[in-house]
C-alpha cells in the first residue's frame, strides 16, 4: 500500500518541480579579443583572437527572482600578433570554460512570461589547449547583465553581455610559456544570446 501512495506523491510533485528548470541547449556568444601585455620590445600587440563562441545552460530557480545555473562554453580561436593587414596567426587554441552562476532576476512575474532584466556574477575554470602545448586550466569569474524574454509560459529567449576574466596570476614569471603569458589575467568580454525553455 505505500508504494503507489510513494509514487503518486512523487508524480504530483515532478510538476511543481520541474517548473524551476531552464535550459539553454545552444548559448550563442561572441567572444572580443583578449590582449596580452608584450614584454618583449620586438613584439607587438599579441592577442587571443575575438571568435564564435558556443555551449549549453541550465539552471535551477530558487525563487521568482534568484536562480543558480551551470554555463558551459567553447571556443575555437587562435593565438594572433599584430594589427591590421599585419595580422598573423601564430597557432590555433581551444578554449573550454565552465561557470557556476548566481542570478537576480528584476520584477515579479508569477506566470514567468515577459521581458525581465538581470544581474549575474559567478566563477569557474577555463581550458585553453593547442596542439604541442601542455594544456592549462585556470581559475576564471564573470559579472554581468542582460535581458529574458518569454513569449509563452515554457518558451523564450535570453541576451547578456559579461565580463569575463580569467585569472593567470603569472605577472612576475621569469619564463613566459604559452597560456602563461606573464601577467595576471586574460581580459576577454562576452556578448550571448539563446532559446531557453523551462520545464
Amino acid at each position: 500500500m505505500k508504494s503507489p501512495l510513494l509514487v503518486a506523491l512523487v508524480l504530483l510533485a515532478a510538476p511543481a518541480w520541474a517548473q524551476h528548470i531552464e535550459f539553454a541547449p545552444v548559448t550563442a556568444t561572441f567572444t572580443t579579443t583578449a590582449p596580452i601585455r608584450s614584454i618583449t620590445p620586438a613584439v607587438d600587440d599579441l592577442k587571443i583572437g575575438r571568435d564564435y563562441t558556443f555551449g549549453a545552460r541550465v539552471s535551477y530557480l530558487i525563487s521568482t527572482r534568484t536562480s543558480v545555473e551551470e554555463l558551459w562554453t567553447w571556443q575555437n580561436t587562435n593565438m594572433r600578433m599584430g594589427t591590421g593587414a599585419a595580422d598573423v596567426t601564430l597557432f590555433q587554441m581551444e578554449i573550454s570554460r565552465f561557470d557556476t552562476n548566481f542570478v537576480y532576476t528584476f520584477g515579479d512575474n508569477e506566470r514567468g512570461s515577459g521581458l525581465r532584466p538581470f544581474l549575474s556574477a559567478g566563477m569557474g575554470v577555463s581550458t585553453m589547449m593547442a596542439s604541442e602545448v601542455d594544456t592549462e586550466s585556470k581559475f576564471a569569474w564573470n559579472v554581468g547583465g542582460g535581458v529574458k524574454w518569454f513569449f509563452t509560459k515554457t518558451l523564450g529567449s535570453r541576451f547578456d553581455a559579461r565580463y569575463a576574466p580569467v585569472q593567470l596570476n603569472t605577472k612576475s614569471a621569469t619564463y613566459c610559456a604559452p597560456f602563461s603569458f606573464c601577467q595576471n589575467t586574460l581580459q576577454p568580454f562576452q556578448v550571448q544570446a539563446a532559446l531557453v525553455i523551462r520545464f
